[in-house]
Formats: structure tokens, sequence, C-alpha cells
């Protein structure tokens, strides 16, 4: 088993916002997750990453409930959080070195392994030129690709990225879609969260869809993004598109009964 989690729960103030959610990951997927903003999408990855207390089981790969040796769990699992914010004046190839730190011994320097890999996810992500650039430095878009190449210098067979094409331009979003599925296509599961149905639909094979901080659908694209589960969820009417990949998914209308 690749991910699982039982009866996942989070309270906070007193308030359920995740309500026993289960599902299990048992092959390589590109899995959307998709919900209105405050559906509990981000507070789901927080919790799959152990960053925050809830109740019922996880597991990564035999590590159960996330475990309680963090530097374990990322050496399995890559977390890339919304907040792009870096609170240190450092290059970029230093953020991106961050993600070799699980692989390190404490307290150990880079080797020139770190440093190879460090350089392929730049180049991979297209940022390799910014390397001695002060992160600072870089626009929003570019800051998102840098730390989406740190998380893939971690090397990990998970990567959790919660909404990793925020900010991005189309040609980059599809890119980085289509640098998720050739990780899947290399063994990797992606779990990401998005707000774009047709990119969801069009690059995803499997949507988990929340709405109040429970999972309404676990399926394909064209089933858990069925008109019917777009009105409830969303509030929204849409049309599908065929494609040649299959369905595409497109809001056309605030919902009217």
């Amino acid at each position: 088993m690749i991910l699982s989690c039982n009866g996942l729960s989070v309270l906070t103030g007193g308030k359920e916002v995740l309500k026993n959610i289960s599902f299990e990951v048992d092959k390589p997927q590109l899995i959307g997750l998709l919900g209105p903003n405050g559906a509990g999408k981000s507070t789901l990855m927080r919790a799959l990453m152990s960053l925050i207390p809830f109740s019922g089981q996880i597991n990564h790969q035999g590590l159960s409930d996330g475990g309680a040796d963090q530097n374990a769990l990322a050496q399995k699992v890559a977390y890339l959080p919304q907040e792009r914010k870096v609170h240190w004046d450092i290059c970029c190839r230093d953020i991106v070195m961050l993600g070799r730190i699980p692989h390190q011994p404490k307290f150990g320097r880079s080797s020139d392994e770190d440093r190879r890999i460090v350089l392929a996810a730049m180049q991979q992500m297209g940022v390799a030129e910014f390397a001695d650039r002060p992160y600072d430095s870089l626009s929003g878009g570019e800051q998102a690709r840098v730390l989406i190449a740190r998380t893939l210098a971690q090397k990990t067979d998970v990567i959790i990225a919660d909404e990793p094409t925020s900010g991005l331009d189309p040609a980059y979003q599809i890119e980085m879609m289509q640098m998720f599925r050739s990780l899947i296509d290399a063994g990797k599961t992606v779990l990401v969260s998005l707000h774009d149905l047709p990119l969801a639909s069009n690059w995803c094979e499997r949507i988990l869809l929340m709405k109040d901080g429970a999972l309404i659908a676990d399926a394909p694209p064209v089933e858990a993004m069925s008109t019917a589960l777009m009105q409830q969820v969303f509030g929204i009417s849409v049309a599908v598109l065929p494609d040649a990949k299959g369905p595409i998914v497109v809001p056309v209308d605030k919902y009217r009964k």
C-alpha cells in the first residue's frame, strides 16, 4: 500500500473540520483533490504529513500514522504547501538543496550526488538559470517552480502538493501537470489540490472531491466531476467536452434551480 487513511478526522477550535476521511492508494496515480474554499483540502494534506493533530489512522508505505520521526516521513513523502514565503535571504540553489536534508547525516554537508540531484531538479523545472539569484527576487510563478524543484530533489515516491499551479500562466500549468504525469509513469504518486476543473479533468486519473470537511466522491474524473456533483459541491453548471485524452469538464454558469 502506497498511502492509506482510515477514519481521519481533525478538530480545530472544537469544530470538526475533517470528518471521517478514508481512502487508499495502491498504485502510482495522479490524484486531484478538489473542493471549494474551506472544504478541508489543505487540512487533509497537513494531516497526511502529521503537521497537525488528528484522529484515525494514516499509513505511508508501512510508516504508520505518519510516523513519529519526521525525517523518516520526509524520505517517503514530499510536501509542497500553499505558502511560498521563504524566511531566509538565500539563493535558489540553496532553497532546492533543502530537499536533500532528509537524506543527509545530521549536520552533514551536501555531497556531489546531492548537488547533481539539485541541478537536475532545477533543470527539470526550468529554473537552473536562477540558481545564484536570491529567491525573493523572483516572480511568484518563478518561486513556485523553485519550490517544486525542491520537492523533486527530495526524491520521494509520493508528492503532496497544495495548489502548485496557483499563480502560474497556462503554459506552465500544463507543463507542471505534464511533469506530474511523467512522475506517475516513473512509479511515483502525486496528490495535488486544484481549483482549475479543466486542468484536473484533463490530467488527473482519479479525483477526491471534498465539501465541508467530508469526502463526497472518490472516482475517475468523469464520475467525480459529474453535473450533479459539481452542482452539489460548487453550485455551478458544467459542460463535458470530448477530447482525445478523455472528457474535459468546463464550468459554464452558476447553478440555477
